[in-house]
């Protein structure tokens, strides 16, 4: 099965977490962080198509790398506060280049994927939980 390096999780995580932040909604206080995401970013890239996988590592590296500069700073987006990270998420959300446009909406399909599977996040939203995604109980290759 195909892996991330333990970097890029981390960072594909604090992207995440930038896209999908905790108390942005009050019926979702909890936001897209915890071992069960990492654990859905790990099943993802292991099970996606090689393609798939590489725009996935490609956009990890470019927004965790590229996004911090859209605001002036420097160093990867995780070292940034959770506000930063926003704010440079969204400056290339409305950048005039199409792919500095889309990065941030493909991380943030693929965290809503994963943060919209958990059966505790359901359950806050008002939608019945059902069983546990194969990835998260832990049930399959």
């Amino acid at each position: 099965m195909r892996r991330m390096f333990a970097f890029e999780r981390r960072w594909l995580l604090a992207l995440f977490e930038a896209v999908l932040p905790r108390g942005a909604a009050e019926r979702l206080p909890v936001g897209a962080t915890g071992r069960e995401l990492e654990v859905f970013a790990d099943d993802l890239y292991g099970h996606m198509p090689a393609q798939a996988a590489l725009g996935l590592r490609l956009a990890t590296w470019v927004l965790t790398w590229f996004a911090p500069l859209a605001i002036g700073k420097l160093g990867p987006i995780g070292r940034l506060t959770a506000a930063d990270r926003a704010r440079a998420l969204t400056k290339l959300h409305h950048s005039p280049v199409y792919v500095a446009r889309e990065l941030p909406m493909l991380v943030k399909t693929f965290a809503v994927l994963g943060y919209g599977a958990l059966p505790h996040v359901q359950q806050q939203i008002g939608v019945g939980a059902g069983a546990p995604p194969r990835w998260l109980s832990g049930s399959g290759e």
